[in-house]
């Protein structure tokens, strides 16, 4: 299971690196730079892409195939989504790139810039067709704080570490107990132990205290989401759009569709949404995660790990599905 989970990881983080290099190259292509382009890609980053990519032609070989039809695809909606823009320069940040650019620029793939020193950063996303799509990962014990900050935060914030601390601890004895282990605060004794740390791996009779955990701190999360949203809805709504990917107003989301059928990309198509203002409609609760309904997506969160259960660093995963995602 763990394996299986860590190999779709890697498929997908070389996928999107591979969908990433093909996209720009074409974008270069069709504003009549990819010599500028090439040459200004670096070793090391070559290097990764050529490991990637042999990754890729050994196990998943379709791709190959699949992926440069629907970069070209993409390269042409963005073209088009500009306009008429003269581009004279395109750049390929990777992820080791942006981390290193401005924070505001984190979240961008690549930047497009036109002869005046106009630049269009571009967030570029390669998706499933009906899936939700990653668009942050947030603390748990910085949330409120950090991505909502126009309301006055700090009690809720408090009250909100004090209320996961609390009912962590309630988990912990009870996954003692279960195991008949001896409690000592948090997981020390059960590492000892040699108990399993990692959630998919958890055995029924222990899981299910972890996933009681996520719901309680979920609904949590929700009610006191609501309380910000009471209190004032546009800057509520305001405070939404960081989690949806806009930490950055002129940021450009581009995503890619597409269906799998038989080894090939059936039907694909690409969304591309700019910054705009919000206007939440609803809340929906499950048990493990809650959506906040908008009027052409759907932003998903939940709780979970950053790693092991076993150490107190939870996450907020922050996730979006447009509600047509063919226009």
């Amino acid at each position: 299971m763990v394996a299986t989970n860590r190999l779709d990881a890697l498929l997908n983080e070389y996928k999107g690196n591979i969908f990433e290099y093909l996209t720009c190259q074409f974008v270069a292509r069709y504003y009549g730079v990819e010599k500028v382009f090439l040459e200004n890609l670096t070793e090391d980053m070559l290097s990764i892409l050529e490991q990637q990519e042999s990754y890729l032609r050994n196990y998943f070989p379709y791709l190959l195939k699949e992926l440069p039809k629907l970069a070209d695809l993409t390269a042409k909606e963005i073209k088009k989504y500009l306009g008429e823009k003269s581009i004279c320069k395109v750049s390929l940040l990777g992820k080791v790139l942006a981390n290193q650019q401005n924070s505001h620029l984190k979240e961008t793939d690549f930047i497009l810039e036109e002869d005046n020193g106009q630049i269009y950063p571009v967030s570029l996303k390669i998706s499933k067709s009906g899936a939700y799509v990653n668009s942050k990962s947030a603390g748990l014990k910085t949330f409120f704080l950090k991505y909502f900050s126009l309301f006055s935060c700090e009690q809720i914030q408090q009250q909100f570490n004090e209320f996961c601390d609390y009912h962590y601890e309630e988990m912990a004895i009870a996954m003692h107990a279960e195991a008949d282990i001896e409690y000592e605060q948090g997981f020390k004794n059960w590492v000892c132990c040699g108990m399993e740390v990692l959630p998919g791996q958890l055995e029924e009779q222990y899981r299910h205290y972890l996933l009681d955990y996520y719901a309680k701190v979920n609904a949590q999360l929700l009610k006191l989401l609501k309380e910000l949203y009471d209190k004032d809805q546009k800057i509520f709504a305001e405070c939404l759009k960081a989690l949806i990917g806009f930490s950055y107003a002129e940021i450009i989301q581009v995503t890619a569709f597409y269906k799998l059928k038989d080894g090939v990309f059936d039907h694909h198509w690409v969304h591309i949404v700019k910054n705009e203002e919000l206007k939440v409609l609803d809340f929906k609760m499950r048990k493990n995660n809650f959506d906040i309904l908008l009027h052409h997506l759907a932003l998903q969160i939940r709780v979970k790990p950053m790693n092991t259960f076993t150490a107190k660093a939870f996450k907020i995963n922050c996730a979006v599905k447009y509600n047509s995602t063919s226009t």
